[in-house]
């Protein structure tokens, strides 16, 4: 349990958490303002020696707020092994998420998997970000071999309550371009997905604004509530 923690970092690289190869871990109540990723989720670290499969993670309850470089709510880049699963980020507020001149498919909400690991099970529930200078969302699939040996999936994801109330336009990316595997991405699913005051309710909507779907990604758009 890390519980009632802040983080203040103002180097280049400074992450505010990352969690390499660990299982059953609470993270609740934390503020992050660093210029990396704010909290980021790996099955391993070459340059620490540190790897590992990965499940049962919790992040909840949190304020998040990037400078030039990194995610607010990362997994991967490294993510080699059997499997990365029932991760879910909860109650999230990001401040903002700044960017560089270079972009590198920065985002507030993140799975970079240059990995062969199976990714699933995951959970963005109750997220608002103020604004971002690059992505809303990028789930994409890289060939670097520094970082994983290729080859994995995304599978069973679920975003639900995201907003982005303000800033510039965001643009959002699912590609599974550098992936091998038929069908490497599926199951995506956005719930009550609010993009500067608009619901986003169907995949031609979503494009509409800004979102980048490669054909090949099984992606669903909802909106579901109660009260209406």
């Amino acid at each position: 349990l890390i519980k009632d923690y802040k983080i203040l970092g103002s180097l280049v690289y400074s992450d505010g958490i990352d969690l390499l190869g660990s299982s059953n871990i609470t993270v609740d109540n934390i503020f992050v303002r660093n210029e990396d990723d704010c909290v980021a989720i790996k099955t391993k670290k070459s340059n620490i020696n540190v790897s590992g499969n990965v499940e049962n993670i919790t992040v909840q309850n949190a304020v998040f707020w990037n400078g030039e470089s990194g995610n607010s709510m990362e997994i991967g880049y490294e993510l080699d092994g059997d499997y990365v699963r029932n991760i879910t980020y909860k109650n999230i507020d990001v401040i903002h998420r700044g960017t560089k001149s270079s972009k590198f498919n920065r985002a507030a909400i993140s799975i970079h998997h240059a990995g062969n690991a199976t990714v699933s099970d995951i959970l963005y529930e109750d997220v608002r970000v103020e604004s971002t200078d690059e992505g809303l969302v990028n789930m994409t699939f890289f060939n670097m071999p520094n970082w994983g040996s290729g080859g994995g999936i995304i599978e069973r994801v679920t975003v639900r309550n995201l907003s982005l109330m303000c800033g510039p336009e965001a643009p959002s990316y699912l590609s599974v371009s550098a992936n091998s595997v038929e069908n490497p991405m599926r199951g995506i699913l956005f719930e009550n997905l609010m993009y500067k005051g608009k619901k986003i309710t169907s995949v031609q909507e979503a494009i509409m604004n800004g979102f980048k779907i490669d054909p090949a990604v099984d992606v669903k758009f909802v909106w579901r509530n109660e009260n209406e």
